[in-house]
């Protein structure tokens, strides 16, 4: 029977198995809608109809291929408490606002432990350490043996044995990012000592089930999607564009740098001395269901199929294109949530609007890309993902903007696949790893595109507007 591993990815919508085959192949995913409950005025994952939901996924799949190993990948900051092999409570939602008064009672402000999400006057309610203070408080729980990220909890679950990844545990505040390890201090303030379990890489083995199938760590869904970027490029420099209802761009590097001017974060990633650089463009989905919205179209995809067939049938480009500065943007700011259109001709029609709109963000993502060149090789290739890459024209725009290819993935759900590589790497099995390589490349997009040269010339206007003085002098005004 063929093997392969297996990369189950625990998101807030669905959970979902991955399946990797020897041959380098990935099957379509096995797909459960993510349980979860109200309860104590807040919301909760239920464990026990994710475990059968998982088990469900194992069993089919062992009706297909022997399955080598299992890893799993999960949205951050949910912990759960566990003791005798088994969940004293299930974890309160990822992001659940319940710990927002926690938080606001007991501010944690530790420049070593995650300052990018944890400033002062800006703690994040969603990690992890609030979650524990808010489940202690308001459920009674006695102290447990260990507390686990929901990445790790399944693997405890048929193993019986507890680790803590790296790229959870950035999520949890309680961290010392620069120095890779747990906050001593911190663990003793909340009662924690050896009540976390030693933190381990991603990708590292983690102990067998009765039916003697390997298991390994995978970790946050986000670092697993990049850990399968990296296994694809071969641990070439990149940065990672994922383009779907809001927009953030990434890139891995060995070095801890301070928040950028744009709202960037450097926080920790796979291991130590591994780092993540993240830049963000919050309401690039909401930008472009508004227009969709203004055409008379609740079908944003179906609208710019039509608008852009349109454009293409222009034999020259709008001449002008007019500010857009939108809430969340590099420009505006990640605390803004307004939208302004500056200088709008009155003669704008929704052509006019969307290759302004096109322009706008693939400036706005050249803009925090060249911020993140500064944490990378100024060479890295430029990786784009995510819903909005099946918008081939706005690509293009991208890449006579960027000036360079832009390499689309083809692989879909990467956080799942991430965690099946991590199972493979786990095994030290390179055939299976250089087959994926081989089957799942990129499709470069070149910057050949017929009106490059005024695409690109639009954009470095607007970024000069952007850049000018008078115009940041004027941002509070026009978001008043």
């Amino acid at each position: 029977m063929t093997g392969c591993y297996v990369g189950i990815d625990i998101g807030t919508t669905n959970t979902k198995a991955v399946i990797l085959y020897t041959d380098g192949t990935v099957e379509a995913p096995l797909k459960a809608a993510t349980p979860f409950y109200a309860s104590h005025g807040a919301v909760f994952f239920d464990l026990s109809l994710l475990e059968e939901i998982i088990i469900g996924f194992k069993k089919k799949i062992q009706k297909r291929c022997r399955i080598l190993g299992i890893s799993f990948s999960s949205v951050g900051e949910s912990v759960v408490p566990v003791g005798n092999g088994k969940a004293l409570s299930d974890p309160l939602f990822w992001n659940d606002p319940v710990t927002e008064k926690t938080a606001g009672q007991t501010p944690i402000y530790n420049e070593d432990c995650n300052p990018e999400l944890n400033r002062q006057g800006q703690t994040n309610a969603t990690l992890s350490i609030y979650k524990i203070i808010w489940m202690r408080d308001t459920l009674g729980i006695e102290e447990p043996e260990f507390w686990l990220p929901l990445s790790s909890y399944f693997i405890y679950r048929f193993t019986g044995k507890p680790f803590y990844d790296y790229s959870q545990a950035t999520r949890t505040l309680l961290m010392n990012i620069g120095a890779g390890k747990w906050d001593t201090e911190l663990l003793q303030r909340f009662h924690l000592e050896n009540r976390l379990p030693p933190l381990c890489t991603m990708e590292s083995p983690a102990g067998e089930d009765k039916e003697h199938i390997a298991y390994a760590l995978g970790g946050h869904d986000h670092l697993a999607g990049l850990f399968c970027i990296e296994t694809l490029v071969e641990k070439q420099p990149f940065i990672f564009d994922s383009i779907g209802s809001s927009e953030s761009l990434v890139t891995l590097t060995n070095s801890r740098k301070q928040r950028s001017n744009t709202g960037g974060i450097c926080i920790g990633a796979f291991a130590p001395g591994r780092f993540y650089a993240l830049n963000s463009i919050i309401n690039s989905g909401i930008l472009m269901k508004w227009i969709a919205r203004l055409g008379g179209s609740e079908d944003p995809g179906a609208f710019f199929e039509s608008v852009n067939a349109r454009i293409l049938n222009r034999i020259t480009p709008p001449e002008k294109i007019f500010p857009i500065i939108a809430g969340g943007d590099p420009v505006a700011g990640l605390e803004r949530s307004c939208l302004s259109l500056v200088n709008i001709p009155l003669d704008t029609d929704i052509v006019h609007l969307t290759h302004t709109a096109y322009v706008y963000m693939a400036t706005m993502a050249r803009l925090n890309i060249e911020t993140l060149r500064d944490y990378t090789d100024p060479a890295a290739l430029i990786i784009a993902g995510g819903g909005g890459t099946a918008n081939s024209l706005y690509l293009q725009y991208r890449a006579a903007i960027l000036n360079c290819p832009v390499y689309i993935i083809q692989t879909t759900e990467m956080s799942g696949t991430g965690a099946s590589l991590c199972a493979a790497s786990a095994m030290e099995d390179k055939k299976t790893i250089a087959a994926f390589r081989q089957k799942h490349g990129f499709k470069a997009l070149q910057p050949d595109f017929k009106w490059d040269g005024c695409i690109k010339s639009q954009s470095d206007e607007l970024a000069s507007f952007y850049r000018s003085s008078p115009f940041q002098s004027a941002l509070p005004l026009l978001f008043r």
